[in-house]
């Protein structure tokens, strides 16, 4: 669960179970705490993702030659709202290069205005100069609700 929800939980249960007078000794402090608590789990809404990339690169010369090239990613979070467990889903690629990572990886947690990279390797066949991926990604709310964001426009 995102940290908020086990804060808002842990509040619940320090007056329910714990405070043998169910907050009534201390009823501003008892009402002002679950309060916040709720107002913490209330869904922010979608975060915003996008995915562009920032650089291609083989990642050692043992790579150049099995032809194993690294393009890494990143992930925007451009909303209003943070964007958790965040993972690159799927990627496929043009000209007959093959996603060689396994999918999906993690992007772990992104707040909002912020971004995170991503590494994927591709199998690139010999003779091709360039190519094209199309990829799509996942994240939850701080409620839990998974959105998907389709495929994203071709990236060099």
């Amino acid at each position: 669960a995102p940290q908020n929800v086990g804060y808002a939980l842990w509040n619940w249960i320090l007056i329910n179970n714990e405070d043998g007078s169910k907050g009534v000794h201390n009823p501003e402090y008892t009402q002002t705490l679950l309060d916040n608590s709720i107002a913490s789990i209330a869904c922010d809404g979608e975060p915003v993702l996008s995915i562009g990339s920032a650089e291609a690169f083989w990642a050692s010369y043992a790579d150049y030659t099995a032809r194993l090239l690294s393009v890494r990613y990143t992930v925007n979070n451009s909303g209003g709202t943070s964007a958790f467990s965040v993972n690159l889903d799927n990627s496929s690629a043009t000209n007959g290069v093959i996603t060689a990572s396994s999918l999906p990886v993690s992007a772990g947690n992104i707040a909002a205005g912020a971004s995170a990279l991503v590494t994927l390797q591709y199998n690139v066949p010999s003779g091709v100069g360039s190519f094209r991926t199309t990829n799509s990604a996942s994240a939850e709310d701080n409620c839990g609700t998974t959105f998907t964001y389709g495929t994203q426009p071709p990236t060099p």
